[in-house]
């Protein structure tokens, strides 16, 4: 049975939006020091790029010049939950779904579990993190 797991950063400050810097070619890894920070935009950059699970890096689909918006996008080892930060875990298997709030017990990079805690106290590991912001739901 497939699952698709997904965590949904509510803490404010999470994330941050980039541009790229420099000029990529199709199929390369997007390091952090390789883009700007800027305003978000309701623009959706990332079908410019995404992230590879294997290698945990964020890859470009085709050619991009300098200045070209990602959006929203995480980089590798880069600690996208902190702890303590409120999020929103869904479990989607086929039409249904499950929706709980919970509290993170531990920081946590792309790719990673981690502990959190629920409203009625229970702990327990979430699934790997396949973040999204709550505008692309």
């Amino acid at each position: 049975m497939l699952a698709a797991f997904i965590a949904i950063l509510a803490a404010a400050g999470h994330p941050q939006c980039f541009a790229l810097g420099i000029d990529k070619n199709e199929g390369s890894a997007v390091q952090r020091d390789e883009t700007v920070e800027v305003e978000c935009t309701a623009g959706g950059g990332r079908r410019h790029v995404y992230f590879e699970r294997e290698s945990g890096v964020l890859v470009t689909r085709h050619a991009l010049p300098a200045g070209t918006y990602l959006g929203r996008v995480y980089f590798a080892h880069e600690k996208i939950v902190r702890r303590g930060d409120h999020i929103r875990l869904s479990v989607r298997i086929g039409h249904a779904a499950v929706v709980r709030d919970a509290t993170a017990l531990q920081p946590a990079e792309a790719g990673a579990g981690f502990f959190v805690r629920t409203d009625d106290g229970a702990v327990f590991v979430a699934p790997p993190l396949n973040v999204r912001s709550e505008h692309e739901q």
